[in-house]
């Protein structure tokens, strides 16, 4: 019984310490993927700058309707 007790202890312990450091490692890869989809928008746009020599006065224009800031705010 007294082992059983060391055992879930010591999984609660590691428990604790592995979930911050889970929600620091999905924090990150949320910021590199938006750092990414803002990448691929710039290029977007400046494709289209160059092919018709004037900025898109909406994303609809460059084919990039309906998005959102990619950190989710509108």
């Amino acid at each position: 019984m007294l082992e059983i007790a060391i055992v879930l202890a010591t999984i609660a312990m590691l428990a604790t310490m592995a979930v911050p450091a889970y929600e620091r490692y999905r924090e990150r890869a949320r910021v590199v993927q938006a750092v990414s989809d803002m990448g691929a928008m710039g290029l977007t746009i400046r494709m289209y700058a160059e092919d018709n020599r004037v900025f898109p006065d909406a994303l609809d224009q460059v084919g990039l309707a309906g998005r959102v800031d990619p950190w989710g705010r509108t």
